[in-house]
């Protein structure tokens, strides 16, 4: 994972994407602060692939607690829960 990092608000991040909340109008002055535990991260696809990869076929974690991990503890609504 080469292209997936956490860096202080004032950085500029290289081709980072940018989203529209109406036509022309950027929203980068809504988006969080990068670096919070709320999100603020930037990956690429190929990253966050390589990240899936590694997880689901138990490189990064043993296959038991990989099950744990992926499975829902809290419910979200009848017959389906979150991790």
């Amino acid at each position: 994972m080469t292209r997936t990092a956490l860096l202080a608000e004032g950085e500029q991040v290289e081709v980072r994407s940018i989203g529209y909340m109406k036509k022309g109008v950027p929203n980068t002055d809504t988006l969080p602060f990068r670096g919070r535990s709320a999100g603020g991260g930037y990956s690429t696809v190929e990253d966050l692939l390589a990240f899936a990869n590694a997880l689901t076929t138990y490189k990064l974690l043993d296959a038991e607690h990989t099950t744990l991990l992926m499975t829902g503890k809290v419910d979200a609504m009848p017959g389906i829960r979150y991790a």
